[in-house]
């Protein structure tokens, strides 16, 4: 089993999920393919509903877990969107 990599799903009172992702940064969930090394320094990255792409922490407008406990009763795909900076 490899213990750097930490995985759970948090349901949100107003609606929806987010995954967390956690492991060493030189991997990404987003790629099927596992380094066969480590550099020893985490990563988090994060997912909508349990579907899409996993999106780094470093990408979003404070922590995640900060906006989710100050909005609860708001929808979790609202307070992905209004949290996540990246613009496409």
């Amino acid at each position: 089993m490899d213990t750097w990599v930490k995985y759970t799903t948090i349901n949100h009172p107003g609606g929806g999920a987010i995954d967390f992702w956690r492991g060493d940064c030189i991997n990404n969930p987003n790629n099927p393919t596992k380094s066969n090394v480590q550099l020893n320094a985490l990563a988090l990255f994060y997912r909508l509903n349990g579907a899409g792409d996993w999106i780094n922490s470093r990408d979003f407008d404070g922590g995640l877990m900060s906006w989710m406990q100050i909005n609860p009763t708001e929808k979790m795909e609202d307070i992905w969107n209004a949290a996540l900076r990246i613009t496409k």
